[in-house]
């Protein structure tokens, strides 16, 4: 078992959509059009780094995003990272892990001091998975307002 790591480009947004919905459907939290995601993809595609993740026979079978985040106290940068999705029948037999190491020495590469994740309460299987990895849960909380 071995997984690697790509950049993803234009051509490659209706995968990435493709991985968006499925995870959607699992966790039943939005309701996306496909043609919606495919414009929003591409409409901000350069704003955020997308991966996607491929076994060792080259089947896609994940998906995420990066975002630079400067860090003012520290004069640096980590990486907010989203839209994590692994295939169902790609769990639980190490894949996430590879993926995330690879992705930590990615992020290393570019400069930067670590990773930021948003796990929405009651998600507990992003939140396990996360720790699993090595990600603390923080001592903040998060505010928003939309206009």
């Amino acid at each position: 078992m071995s997984a690697t790591i790509k950049i993803a480009t234009c051509d490659d947004i209706h995968l990435i959509a493709d991985f968006l919905v499925m995870m959607q459907e699992e966790l039943r939290e939005l309701d996306l059009r496909y043609d919606t995601l495919i414009k929003r993809l591409a409409d901000k595609f350069d704003q955020v780094t997308w991966f996607l993740f491929y076994d060792e026979n080259g089947v896609p079978f994940g998906t995420m995003y990066a975002s630079k985040q400067f860090a003012y106290w520290k004069d640096s940068f980590r990486y907010k990272i989203g839209g994590v999705y692994i295939k169902p029948e790609f769990r639980g037999r190490g894949y996430y892990r590879q993926v995330m190491n690879l992705m930590q020495e990615w992020a290393k590469s570019q400069g930067a001091y670590g990773f930021l994740a948003d796990v929405y309460t009651g998600n507990e299987h992003s939140a396990k998975s996360l720790c699993s990895v090595g990600f603390t849960e923080m001592d903040y909380k998060n505010y928003t307002k939309e206009f």
